[in-house]
């Protein structure tokens, strides 16, 4: 009879837990995010960019605001976007190219010199999240891959 109250006990603990174990589980993933970015390259090749969107979808009926945007670890600025299913949020990341050094007649003319950015040119966006606000707690979401839109020619 020990026995039987011995197992009994050890099933609903290891039961017990599981059950408890997924309900954790399940208010861990009540977002979903999708991360895609668009390189580019302006007019006359004066600077090149990348424009980010973070599609935030919401499986719970909670609000939520989006605090701040990482790519990099770097803070990035950001517009948010309302949609039925979540929010999203745009971030456009730019860097100029140096202006030529104009010399005197018959001095060498500086060029340019190229954008030399982990970002834009590397394409290393890890680690990458973004911290929102849920029933005033910070909540962070790791953005572990963005799908890089092509330019058609």
């Amino acid at each position: 009879m020990k026995l039987f109250y011995s197992i009994s006990i050890l099933l609903i603990t290891v039961f017990g837990s599981h059950q408890l174990y997924s309900q954790n589980a399940k208010q861990k993933t009540n977002y979903k995010v999708v991360a895609s970015c668009y390189p580019y390259i302006t007019a006359m090749g004066k600077g090149k960019g990348i424009v980010f969107r973070v599609d935030i979808i919401n499986n719970s009926k909670t609000n939520f605001t989006i605090d701040s945007f990482f790519v990099n670890s770097q803070s990035l600025p950001f517009v948010i976007n309302n949609n039925p299913k979540g929010m999203s949020l745009e971030s456009n990341y730019f860097k100029l190219k140096e202006e030529p050094s104009f010399r005197k007649e018959g001095e060498k003319v500086i060029e340019p010199s190229e954008i030399n950015d982990d970002i834009i040119v590397q394409k290393k966006f890890n680690p990458s999240w973004v911290i929102l606000t849920k029933d005033g707690k910070k909540v962070k979401l790791s953005i572990e891959k963005y799908s890089i839109i092509k330019q058609k020619n």
